[in-house]
């Protein structure tokens, strides 16, 4: 029978969904990490960024993710795909888009799941642009820019603005005193974000997990990084967001309640 999957409902709030980042090519990992979860209760997954560890052909891309991830769920689940730095890298990297086209060619974008709003936002690069590995080949100072034009029209769109939940994933989480892309990301991204009622953030890219409750790192929202080893279980329903990170053998080791605003 061909495969069949359900598209995003235009209503309702409850809504479960399994954020996964920093792969980096662990396939076999990444299957064991996946073969505890019932899929059938999962809404989509959202890969977070840094599946691999650049991008060199589509049978890399294949064997690092796409085939264990269709092993496990992508036969039937929807993905929401948002690009790591290390997905900006690598000779195949300009047709990542083909086989995770977004709206109108971008990486980043607004979702809607019924009354919850996702925010893909694309990172770009953690290097300064004149780093010599890009052989000024780079712009993403000017790309992180054009982007935020973008999300300042987004976060006043009807789409966004009657939504009763508001969660963000970035895969370099914002911080000042960091790394060039984070900082620039914070500059940015933050006060638009810090406007626009958001609820929840969640992110990679540090290979380790922290919490940083709203105040913290400028941002007026709770940020949750996940760790390499760790898949995020997010679920909205009843007035909160709840989440989980779940570790090996379907170990709970983080777990954190946000409750909505009226």
């Amino acid at each position: 029978q061909p495969f069949a999957f359900s598209t995003l409902p235009t209503s309702g709030c409850d809504l479960s969904f399994v954020v996964l980042n920093d792969i980096h090519g662990r396939a076999d990992y990444m299957a064991g990490l996946c073969r505890p979860i019932d899929f059938a209760r999962i809404d989509f997954v959202a890969f977070n960024g840094d599946m691999s560890n650049s991008t060199e052909s589509p049978e890399q891309l294949y064997r690092d993710f796409i085939d264990a991830s269709v092993g496990a769920f992508a036969s039937e689940t929807p993905i929401l795909y948002n690009r790591g730095n290390h997905e900006t890298r690598g000779v195949f990297a300009d047709s990542l888009g083909d086989y995770f086209p977004g709206r109108d060619g971008r990486f980043y974008g607004i979702y809607r799941y019924g009354d919850v709003c996702i925010l893909l936002l694309d990172c770009g690069e953690d290097k300064p642009d004149d780093h010599a590995e890009y052989n000024g080949l780079a712009d993403y100072d000017a790309y992180r820019a054009e982007e935020c034009a973008w999300l300042k029209k987004a976060v006043r769109s009807e789409e966004f603005l009657t939504a009763s939940a508001r969660i963000v994933l970035l895969h370099i989480p914002p911080a000042a005193g960091a790394w060039h892309g984070s900082v620039h990301l914070n500059e940015l991204f933050v006060p638009v974000l810090n406007e626009a009622g958001i609820d929840l953030m969640l992110c990679g890219h540090d290979h380790r997990y922290s919490f940083h409750p709203a105040g913290e790192r400028d941002a007026k929202f709770p940020i949750v990084v996940n760790d390499n080893r760790s898949y995020v279980r997010c679920d909205v329903a009843d007035s909160l967001i709840r989440v989980r990170i779940v570790g090996p053998r379907e170990k709970t080791v983080h777990t954190h309640e946000f409750p909505l605003k009226p």
